[in-house]
């Protein structure tokens, strides 16, 4: 680590600790006694400051890259809520600031990515992220009609209070395939309509938008108007056909014609694809999940099947693409620290061959990422993913998580692909690929997540994660080691 960046690193966690510190002495401040105006409006909040330490592969290159940097960033929201019995409503405005952005043409990572959407090192911006209203109308219970720019987390709409169902639904299944991409620095939201039904035994929802720019580009007011996304999802609850066991399908139907160039495997056969103008995606999706926890023996015994079945063009070409995920584990509830033992596999289809008419690379759509690539130096599409995680309860504000996690390319003959969704209007399509040269062994990845409940609305949260390349690593890189590092306060009421 440089010296440099370890200063940097020391004096961002001595003002962590401080502001912890000081949180510390006010555990007992109660935000909701000064935001909350009456029994009808309230006022709203979310802040987040994070500090990303990244130490990436050392490229084979003659220039000079910088192969590890540190920046800070700040995410803060402040809305004003109306809740009434027919209707509901939200006003939020957000600011950003991240400093110390690496060049994208000196660096690797998300530091660099966000360098380059507008080729600035220190970046800032405030803008709406959320103004909508919701109907409930009351001659039918358990409709809601919803119209404005939202939040939305497609498998991940509805909680039903049994708690290791609903983190399982967090963590493990929501956002797949869209959702507002929350670990970055910007989000993004959904512009248009979303009408759902919940009762005690189904929920659906129906939505029509078109997202928002955001993620890794600063500028999170202007709309993608160019991409169209409409998706529904049915959910049977548990205990409504199956003892215990959630049933799911959803549809998304995805088009883009913004005018960028799509990335995908027919540059390794010397093909430039067109701009998406001219040759535009519309990508459906068919796919749903199975999520169940059974009580045996002195804990609970869960189980969990996701799949995914995608057609349609991808420019000219025909799409044809599938992915799916198996998990199980057991978590021990009567011993101490409450252990959580789980095993996965997840594969997504890639393109065995670059010159034919098909496109078979599974296509992610608008994911928020990380929660299936913690180190997010590759994502679900052309992806098989070995893992075992444990989560441990130590005390009762405590929480860690550990992965390790084996990846192989789907196809040698494909991309290795890293990425989030359209972030932009024009210039950059939201995925990109690097030519792993035929190998499939991708990489070994080792990872230990930390949160501390400070006080009812602060907590504190630490990612460590190393990397151990493959072949398809070793054949772009010198260095076949990779650090992943941030500390970050939050305060959400």
């Amino acid at each position: 680590m440089k010296r440099g960046i370890y200063s940097k690193i020391l004096c961002f966690l001595a003002l962590l600790l401080l502001l912890a510190g000081a949180a510390s002495l006010a555990a007992e401040f109660d935000p909701e006694r000064y935001t909350r105006l009456n029994d009808h409006w309230r006022i709203t909040g979310y802040w987040r400051l994070r500090l990303e330490y990244l130490n990436f592969f050392d490229p084979k290159s003659r220039v000079e890259f910088r192969d590890d940097f540190a920046y800070p960033a700040l995410l803060g929201r402040l809305g004003l809520k109306m809740a009434y019995p027919w209707i509901e409503g939200l006003a939020e405005g957000q600011v950003n600031g991240l400093w110390n952005l690496p060049g994208a043409a000196d660096a690797y990572g998300p530091g660099a990515v966000y360098f380059a959407h507008h080729r600035r090192h220190n970046q800032g911006r405030v803008f709406l992220h959320q103004g909508y209203l919701r109907l409930k109308p009351p001659f039918l219970p358990g409709l809601a009609l919803q119209a404005g720019r939202f939040d939305y987390f497609l498998e991940d709409d509805f909680k039903t209070g049994d708690q290791a169902m609903d983190f399982l639904r967090t963590i493990r299944i929501g956002q797949r395939l869209v959702g507002p991409f929350g670990f970055s620095h910007v989000w993004r939201a959904f512009d248009g309509f979303l009408a759902s039904y919940d009762d005690n035994r189904v929920h659906l929802t129906f939505t029509a938008t078109h997202p928002t720019q955001g993620g890794f580009d600063i500028d999170g007011m202007d709309e993608l108007s160019h991409v169209d996304l409409l998706t529904g999802s049915l959910a049977v609850k548990a205990g409504a056909l199956l003892p215990r066991t959630e049933i799911a399908l959803i549809h998304v139907t995805y088009r883009d014609d913004r005018g960028v160039r799509p990335t995908d495997n027919r540059s390794l056969a010397g093909v430039t694809p067109a701009p998406l103008n001219l040759e535009p995606l519309q990508i459906h999706t068919l796919g749903g999940h199975l999520l169940g926890v059974y009580p045996a023996g002195p804990g609970a015994l869960d189980a969990l099947f996701w799949w995914a079945c995608q057609w349609g063009h991808w420019g000219t070409l025909r799409h044809q693409a599938l992915a799916y995920a198996v998990e199980g584990g057991y978590q021990f509830r009567q011993l101490p620290w409450k252990p959580w033992l789980r095993l996965g596999w997840f594969q997504g289809s890639g393109d065995p061959d670059p010159r034919d008419r098909n496109h078979e690379t599974f296509f992610q759509i608008l994911p928020t990422a990380r929660l299936y690539a913690f180190f997010p130096f590759y994502n679900l599409m052309n992806n098989r993913d070995l893992f075992f995680q444990v989560f441990l309860y130590p005390y009762a504000r405590g929480f860690i998580r550990a992965d390790y996690h084996s990846l192989w390319l789907d196809e040698g003959q494909d991309f290795w692909y890293l990425g989030a969704g359209a972030t932009r209007r024009d210039q950059i399509f939201g995925y990109s690929g690097r030519n792993p040269g035929g190998h499939r062994s991708l990489a070994q990845v080792a990872e230990i997540t930390c949160r501390h409940q400070l006080a009812k609305y602060l907590w504190t949260e630490l990612y460590y994660a190393h990397a151990f390349g493959g072949k398809a690593v070793d054949r772009l890189f010198q260095n076949r080691q990779a650090d992943f590092f941030f500390v970050e306060l939050n305060l959400k009421f």
